[in-house]
């Protein structure tokens, strides 16, 4: 994989995110976090939008 581009997590389709978040590998990193359904899929993807508008958290903003 040579190039990766950041695609604003509301503009993927919470649908396309359930097989992606129920995984075992990433479900060990969210800790202790119940498998998504479509409804808490939804809520996840709002919650991670609310952070990324606090100061100092988007990602768009820094040079990764």
């Amino acid at each position: 994989m040579k190039n990766l581009e950041f695609v604003a997590l509301d503009r993927v389709e919470p649908e396309a995110l359930l097989s992606l978040m129920n995984q075992e590998p990433l479900r060990r990193h969210l800790v202790d976090h119940a498998c998504f359904d479509s409804a808490s899929i939804r809520g996840w993807v709002q919650e991670k939008l609310a952070v990324d508008v606090l100061p100092g958290c988007d990602l768009k903003s820094r040079n990764i």
